[in-house]
């Protein structure tokens, strides 16, 4: 009886479950609150919308916080207006907006700035202004500018051509995972050039490009690995590393990966896969694999 007593003084449950109505209330409250933080970040809603290629809408969300010196707003609406996406194409607005947003310190906006003083886009060309702005972009931390800054200290395009810092700047890009620059890196390190020296080193840096997925470098891996530079000879490993490279198109990989089937070199013999490879690249236009194509025709003619 004590027990039936308590157990009717027990207060009921309502007949949905007051579990269920408070969760309920919870995740509304959530929804609504995270709706609320998303229409207080217009500048989110821009880039997402950007990215979505949804031009109109980022545009609509973007010019008024450009207006107001946002970057970020500031860079993309002059990349919309660069490439006429959402509006009408006006590179030379384009590139006020991306002067701005560089002068403000936007990294992505200094070194597009300088792309487009290097290529007359929406300014009159200026090699100097160019490589001021790939410099900038390049001392805050920019891989890609600090690759750019390799390429001009070798050409001397800006600046007066250096080797060594040539080697410094690529070497900062590399360190930060940027595979042309690590592959590029890799063969100044093979050549002794700009920097000292060392072919273990640099069959190092090739690898990393290469295991990025970086052709050239998958090439200069699979070579390495045929010649035995800096690493071992391993003829397999050099045929895996080539037919990564010639799967992704590049010429020379395709021309070199089916002469090593016509001559046996690794691999097993096989013609037909030669000339196949070969082909691949001659269809590209390089020039080697024409001239072997025109060779073989030639001999089947006589």
């Amino acid at each position: 009886m004590q027990g039936q007593a308590a157990e009717k003084n027990l207060p009921r449950q309502p007949k949905h479950g007051l579990r269920s109505t408070v969760l309920g209330t919870l995740v509304v409250l959530t929804i609504l609150s995270a709706s609320m933080a998303w229409a207080a970040n217009p500048e989110d809603a821009g880039v997402e919308a950007y990215e979505n290629k949804n031009y109109k809408e980022a545009h609509r969300l973007l010019s008024p916080l450009a207006d107001k010196g946002n970057t970020k707003a500031m860079f993309i609406e002059g990349l919309m207006l660069m490439n006429g996406e959402g509006m009408a194409k006006d590179e030379q607005k384009g590139f006020r907006y991306f002067l701005l947003a560089a002068k403000k310190g936007n990294l992505e906006a200094q070194y597009n700035t300088g792309l487009a003083y290097a290529s007359g886009v929406g300014t009159k060309p200026d090699v100097n202004e160019a490589v001021k702005w790939f410099l900038a972009a390049a001392e805050a931390g920019d891989r890609v500018a600090q690759n750019t800054m390799g390429v001009a200290y070798t050409t001397g395009k800006g600046v007066k051509a250096d080797p060594t810092k040539a080697a410094e700047w690529f070497k900062k890009s590399a360190e930060q995972g940027f595979p042309p620059a690590q592959f590029v890196l890799g063969n100044l390190l093979a050549t002794g050039h700009g920097i000292k020296q060392d072919e273990k080193e640099a069959f190092k840096w090739w690898m990393k490009a290469a295991e990025s997925g970086y052709p050239p470098a998958q090439y200069t891996v699979g070579q390495a690995y045929y010649n035995g530079t800096g690493v071992a000879k391993d003829s397999d490993k050099g045929i895996e590393w080539l037919r990564k490279a010639a799967e992704q198109n590049l010429p020379q990989a395709q021309y070199i990966l089916g002469l090593s089937y016509l001559e046996g070199r690794g691999v097993k013999e096989d013609p037909e896969e030669g000339r196949k490879w070969v082909k691949r690249a001659a269809d590209q236009g390089y020039r080697p694999a024409v001239q072997a194509m025109e060779s073989e025709q030639a001999t089947k003619g006589k």
